[in-house]
């Protein structure tokens, strides 16, 4: 990211802001009120009438040239355009910002069908518009920002603005800021930055209508957005970031909005910071791909809202930070797939959600940390499957299996329990198959050298082989870590194994009890097959090693 110009360059940009605001200031102040209104705005109204912006009363200037200098008076009709004159570009002219203050009510580019625009902001320079920038009203429309400043007072931006349009903003040093921005708004819109801080105090939507297709690349620089943003609200929106600081301030990111809607962000490098929720799949569509660098999002992460609405997260690499709760299918459905990388949950990674949705998370590799972790607990089908053993799984207070759980894993695949305690809810033994291939690992680090518990819940067959055959067998308890734990075992709930004259046991392949760690029973069975390597204590009965 390229740092902030310093001596004459600071002077100059700072010089040209100030010439900016005070000019808009006295324009403002000046204008008859009741002269002043917007003539466009969404949901079809008329977009770059010849009217103006904000101003009724604005004239109307187009540009005459090919390629040549926008403060020169003979390359207009109607002379250079001010802040009461709208500026027109649609004969496939290139009209140059070299100055350091040039204005506009508005730009128009791309205003008549078949035809086109072309801006270019040099370093040094600045453009300023009391309203909207239309690029792509009717046909194509292109800014190019090499460097310098381009600022819309009162106005959006607005890029692709009939079905027949097509508008690309090229952003590659400089600043820009504008109240809103709309990339596609019913056609096709294209925003890439290379560098530069790129401003949206009011929000971003990418792709508004259903027949828009938005996309805004980002490789390097900062996108700061106030309020929320949207990608793909009724259209196909897509957000790319290779490098760069995105940070969307008191407000959150919605991927694929409305219904038939299509929105897709990949991280690649850089870092997205999100104040706000971030909903992947409203009621549509919606990718998250996460490959290098930092996802962080400080509000609660959800996949899958409505019904029909989809959502899937890739993570390949890098970070995803999420301090609130983390929701894989609400009433939706939704696949979280993690090849490597870091996943980190604050609070409690749900995977399931109502009667009739879909989960499931495949960890392939990578970390994941999760102060709670809960599956099929809320109605919907919720599959977990540890797909590899090198996965490194850490849930730091309570693993909770719903009675909607399904569990599979690789053998040898292990589960860290940073003391905290794993219940099960589930009366399906087959359903939890992979706890015959799972270790489960007690580490006191997080208790203080308090209790953490284990719900058996397998059918009391007594030393009997028959008993680690579909009856929720572990492959292995560990008690104690990185630090000694302390272990009972709990049978709270009823999982369709108890006998009339015996509760619940527990069925492990292996057993260690750690030095200075303690096991205790609870007054439950609990039957071993295979190794048992107890240095700590077990108290509240005794293990029975089976040949």
């Amino acid at each position: 990211m390229k740092t902030h110009p310093t001596g004459t360059r600071r002077f100059l940009a700072v010089g040209s802001a100030l010439l900016l605001a005070a000019a808009a200031t006295i324009f403002l102040a000046a204008r008859p009120v009741a002269a002043c209104g917007p003539t466009h705005g969404g949901g079809g109204g008329h977009w770059g009438g010849g009217q103006g912006g904000w101003c009724c009363e604005a004239g109307l200037t187009e540009w005459l040239a090919d390629d040549n200098d926008w403060s020169v008076d003979e390359n207009w009709d109607n002379g250079v355009p001010t802040f009461r004159r709208i500026a027109r570009i649609d004969n496939w002219g290139t009209a140059n910002v070299l100055a350091p203050a040039a204005f506009a009510d508005e730009l128009q580019l791309g205003y008549a069908d078949l035809s086109g625009g072309t801006v270019v902001i040099h370093p040094g320079a600045a453009l300023a518009t009391c309203g909207d920038q239309l690029v792509g009203i009717a046909a194509d429309g292109t800014i190019l920002q090499i460097g310098g400043e381009n600022r819309l007072f009162c106005g959006e931006l607005l890029l692709g603005i009939a079905d027949t349009a097509s508008g690309t903003y090229a952003m590659d040093d400089g600043i820009l800021y504008a109240q809103g921005q709309t990339i596609g708004v019913a056609g096709i819109g294209s925003f890439y930055q290379a560098a530069g801080c790129n401003t949206a105090a009011a929000g971003l939507t990418i792709a508004a209508e259903a027949t828009s297709f938005g996309s805004y690349a980002m490789d390097g620089g900062a996108l700061s957005v106030s309020r929320d943003e949207i990608i793909g609200d009724q259209g196909i929106g897509a957000f790319y970031q290779g490098g760069g600081i995105h940070a969307v301030w008191w407000g959150g990111v919605t991927l694929a909005d409305g219904l038939d809607s299509q929105g897709a962000y990949t991280l690649a490098g850089g870092e997205l910071w999100v104040c706000g929720p971030v909903t992947a799949g409203r009621q549509g569509l919606a990718s998250v791909e996460v490959l290098d660098g930092r996802m962080l999002i400080a509000g609660s992460f959800l996949l899958g809202e409505a019904a029909d609405a989809t959502g899937t997260v890739t993570l390949g690499g890098g970070r995803l930070d999420v301090a609130g709760c983390e929701v894989i299918a609400a009433d939706g459905t939704a696949i979280f797939a993690q090849t490597g990388g870091v996943h980190t949950v604050r609070q409690s990674m749900a995977v399931g959600g109502a009667a009739d949705s879909f989960a499931m998370v495949s960890i392939l590799g990578g970390e994941l940390l999760a102060r709670n972790l809960c599956i099929g607990t809320r109605g919907g089908m919720a599959m977990f499957d540890i797909a590899d053993a090198d996965a490194a799984i850490t849930v730091e207070d309570a693993l909770v299996f719903g009675p909607d759980a399904y569990l599979t894993a690789a053998c040898g695949s292990t589960i860290v329990m940073a003391g905290g305690s794993v219940i099960n809810l589930a009366t399906d033994e087959y359903a939890l198959a992979g706890m015959d291939a799972l270790a489960v690992v007690f580490d006191g680090r997080g208790r203080c050298w308090g209790w953490s518990s284990y719900e058996v819940a397998g059918t009391d067959l007594g030393p009997d082989a028959a008993g680690f055959l579909g009856n929720f067998a572990l492959d292995a308890l560990i008690v104690g870590g990185d630090a000694p734990a302390r272990v009972v075992l709990r049978d709270c709930i009823d999982n369709g194994n108890r006998s009339p004259d015996a509760p619940e046991a527990l069925y492990v392949h292996n057993l260690i009890v750690a030095p200075g760690s303690v096991l205790h029973l609870g007054g439950l069975d609990l039957y071993c097959d295979g190794a048992l390597d107890i240095q700590g204590d077990v108290v509240g009965g005794h293990v029975t090693p089976i040949p």
